[in-house]
């Protein structure tokens, strides 16, 4: 199953931020339940402070379940 994620951050800092330290803390925990990032993109325009992800879950998970820390 694929999910598209989209955080909405306040700043361009925090998305910076966002994008630098925390996305990549998220994808040692990804892995750990086997979720896939197929790819991860930022907008920062109109005033717009989004990170965009493209997962997927194994095969049977249940994204409302899973145990990952997004």
């Amino acid at each position: 199953m694929f999910q598209l994620r989209i955080y909405t951050l306040r700043s361009a800092e925090a998305l910076r931020q966002y994008a630098a330290v925390h996305w990549d803390r998220h994808l040692a925990t990804f892995t750990t339940f086997g979720v896939a990032t197929h790819g991860v993109w930022t907008e920062r325009s109109n005033g717009a402070h989004r990170l965009v992800a493209l997962i997927s879950y194994p095969r049977g998970a249940d994204p409302k379940n899973s145990r990952d820390t997004s």
